[in-house]
């Protein structure tokens, strides 16, 4: 037993040397090592019974004694373990993957063929399309799986509860010899008939001659030849992404869930628009760093719906996550992520093109409403970018909230040395960002000469500082303006 203990255990961590981070827990890998030391556990348990009965001598305090310790082990582990346990591995009422997935599909128009990355996007559809007949006719594309013949194959020649076929120009021969491919980044173009056109109101003459549109796509693989020359590669998924686009002739909508990496969307970040939990191909060239679709996106924000729907149907579900009383793992909570990411692109769409604070405020009231930062806290980074647009939209009080939460934060991560003033997000570009929004021009000094030390030569930190020293000197105390100024969003 000891040796299989440490076979299946440490043994086994040394083996798999996995790197971090990991999607999921790996606990499951160890199963043979919790074997055993539930095994120990018993093997103990009848030891110290054995024991206590060597201890009594009289027959009728034995059964007494055995009864008592038999009782006191079985609180001691089984209930002990329930306790220290049940609140973190109850799911009842956790409707996370169930509401998250049934959003995924309602992002997608009727018939679409859906682009996903992994398991965690992918296994819950799958779920909801097979057992709860939820938007059957969306084809969920697994680039992941998508990498090997058979499940192009099904995608290509298999209609499940009736979807569309996936179409795609490669025969059944082809696709079982399809590999990696020597690739440099290179202009590819997607024909759009006339009537997409119109339908889309492209008025470019750009692209209404060239009935077209162009996208640069790179490469997804790096490496060297014998040469040492870099070369650049492609990958089977990659290839019949653009297949697939190029087989659904504007006929089909496309989409990719949120979750894909940019790399799985081989150049196209420009013609997505969101639309939910989903960017959905366009070929209209987005000018703005949060292309959506107003009218959808706020719809599926805004509207909740009693029930669910097995058909289209705008509106998300967002059940349970103001309770205190369910527990969310790591995975659960990254997800809110991608919800809250949804919000703030509405709400800069609102500044920037709209510039009207009152839907900002509006939309970043309903994200709290749904997905309330005191059960699912946000990290810093997230935390500044919300705290700015509360401050673009005049909300005094709540901007305050944050900055207050922001600037504990950021100096805590400066004392301990962590924050690279280099990266976008850093905390020293944070600090400054609030005192001089809070006009606390002494404070902003004190964080520009802590960059300054990093770097003496940067002529524009020296800048920066001539700048601010005299608001200092001419600045009794720090002060908040009584009114906030709602300067245009900024991407």
């Amino acid at each position: 037993f000891l040796v299989l203990f440490i076979v299946t255990g440490l043994a086994l961590v040394a083996y798999f040397n996995m790197a971090e981070p990991q999607p999921r827990e790996r606990h499951y890998f160890y199963v043979g090592s919790f074997f055993v030391f539930a095994l120990w556990i018993g093997l103990g348990a009848a030891g110290v019974l054995e024991y206590l009965e060597r201890l009594v001598r009289a027959k009728e305090q034995r059964t007494v004694v055995l009864g008592v310790g038999l009782a006191f082990i079985a609180f001691l582990v089984p209930v002990s373990m329930g306790m220290q346990n049940y609140f973190d591995h109850n799911r009842a009422r956790n409707y996370v993957p169930w509401d998250y997935s049934y959003n995924i599909l309602q992002s997608c128009e009727k018939d679409a063929i859906l682009f996903t990355n992994g398991d965690n996007d992918t296994f819950p559809l799958w779920y909801l399309q097979e057992v709860e007949g939820v938007r059957t006719d969306v084809r969920v594309a697994n680039l992941s799986l998508i990498n090997t013949s058979w499940y192009i194959l099904q995608l290509k020649n298999e209609e499940p509860h009736g979807a569309k076929k996936v179409a795609m120009g490669f025969a059944d021969a082809q696709i079982e010899n399809l590999r990696l491919v020597a690739w440099n980044s290179r202009d590819v173009d997607i024909p759009i008939p006339k009537e997409v056109l119109a339908q889309y109101g492209i008025t470019d003459t750009s692209i209404t001659n060239r009935g077209k549109i162009t996208f640069r796509m790179p490469p997804t693989l790096q490496g060297t030849d014998q040469q040492g020359r870099q070369i650049g590669a492609i990958r089977v998924q990659d290839i019949m992404v653009r297949e697939i686009v190029l087989g659904a002739h504007w006929q089909r909508p496309i989409y990719f869930a949120v979750t894909v990496s940019q790399d799985g969307r081989i150049g196209l970040d420009d013609y997505l628009r969101m639309e939910g939990l989903a960017l959905r191909l366009t070929p209209v060239r987005s000018t703005t760093a949060f292309n959506i679709l107003e009218p959808a996106l706020r719809e599926n924000l805004f509207t909740e719906p009693e029930g669910y729907f097995r058909g289209p149907q705008r509106g998300f579900k967002f059940r349970g996550l103001n309770d205190p009383r369910i527990y969310y793992n790591e995975n659960d909570r990254n997800l809110m992520a991608n919800y809250r990411n949804a919000f703030l692109r509405l709400a800069l769409h609102y500044g920037n093109v709209r510039n009207d604070t009152t839907k900002i405020a509006e939309t970043m009231e309903m994200m709290e409403e749904k997905i309330p930062r005191s059960l699912f806290p946000m990290d810093w980074a997230l935390m500044s970018d919300v705290a700015r647009i509360y401050y673009w939209a005049g909300q005094r009080e709540t901007y305050l909230e944050y900055a207050r939460q922001l600037e504990a934060i950021c100096w805590q991560m400066i004392n301990s040395g962590s924050g690279d003033p280099t990266e976008y997000y850093n905390p020293y570009r944070t600090l400054i960002e609030i005192y001089e929004e809070k006009k606390d021009y002494a404070k902003q000094i004190e964080v520009l000469r802590l960059v300054q030390a990093k770097f003496p030569n940067d002529q524009s930190l020296k800048d920066r500082i001539a700048q601010v020293e005299p608001l200092v000197q001419a600045q009794k105390g720090p002060t908040l303006p009584d009114t906030l100024k709602t300067p245009k969003l900024k991407n």
